[in-house]
């Protein structure tokens, strides 16, 4: 499916990126499991969450997005 990430990808720039654990789609509905990288404050070690991204998408494109913390 175009512009869904499959497990195993990383996506990083200079200040934020993910890597897809895992992903299921059903008809228009994806959900990936998924790390957040995100910088801490004041320099610290970068903060790792644990994510799951729920997406409805149409046409290839995503028209609804949310997220949830799992731990």
């Amino acid at each position: 499916m175009p512009g869904v990430c499959l497990p195993g990808t990383e996506v990083t720039d200079l200040e934020i990126g993910f890597r897809v654990l895992r992903t299921v789609a059903l008809g228009p509905v994806v959900v990936n499991e998924r790390d957040d990288v995100l910088p801490g404050a004041g320099g610290q070690p970068r903060v790792i969450r644990v994510h799951a991204g729920l997406f409805f998408v149409e046409d290839g494109k995503i028209l609804e997005w949310t997220d949830y913390v799992l731990r």
